[in-house]
């Protein structure tokens, strides 16, 4: 498929979701990947398992927008809860966006629902390159608390991939883990941010 598009175009746009089976084969991202293998031309991952490197570009966008000098301001990534499992390539890019702008990184999840270990060892390396630092809370509101922005995600556990009823069972007591006002007001002069327009 892709040496056929490759010829009727400049650059091919690729979005693959993960199938949800298992962690291991969708953080592979084989489709992703076998399209910029055998492409003759560029290909730009529109989102992929592991990563959406768009979103991610254009939240950093937003915060040098918004902030101007981006290095040590504290940026929390909280989980939010939501009706079901969703993908991990959001959270993961706007933690690597965060990390690049040299930011102090805070995740902010419940335990269980830490992002790919692969993917956190990349934003702590990458922040303390560029004059940051990284730290997991599983205390929301003190990781909320003097932050300059504050990014709600829901993301699927790690542990339950591919196990829609442990999924569902762990979930179900999380509901208070949600961005409020109440919370916002804790921050310092922080703005919020969700990957859609809502």
């Amino acid at each position: 498929a892709a040496r056929v598009l490759d010829r009727y175009v400049d650059a091919l746009a690729i979005r693959a979701f993960p199938q949800f089976k298992s962690w291991d084969r969708d953080r592979e991202d084989t489709v992703v990947r076998s399209f910029a293998r055998e492409a003759r031309v560029p290909v730009i991952n529109m989102e992929s398992a592991i990563e959406h490197p768009c979103q991610g570009l254009a939240d950093a966008v937003t915060i040098v927008e918004r902030l101007g000098e981006t290095k040590g301001r504290p940026f929390c990534l909280s989980w939010a809860w939501h009706p079901k499992a969703l993908p991990l390539a959001v959270p993961h890019s706007a933690l690597l966006a965060a990390a690049h702008l040299g930011m102090e990184v805070r995740l902010a999840c419940p335990p269980g629902y830490e992002p790919d270990p692969e993917v956190l060892k990349k934003v702590k390396a990458l922040a303390a390159e560029s004059g940051g630092g990284y730290e997991t809370f599983h205390d929301q509101a003190k990781a909320i608390k003097g932050a300059r922005v504050v990014y709600a995600k829901s993301w699927a556990s790690i542990a339950h991939w591919g196990d829609a009823e442990a999924e569902k069972a762990a979930r179900k007591d999380l509901r208070p883990w949600q961005v409020t006002g109440n919370a916002m007001r804790t921050t310092a002069e922080g703005f919020f941010m969700h990957c859609l327009p809502v």
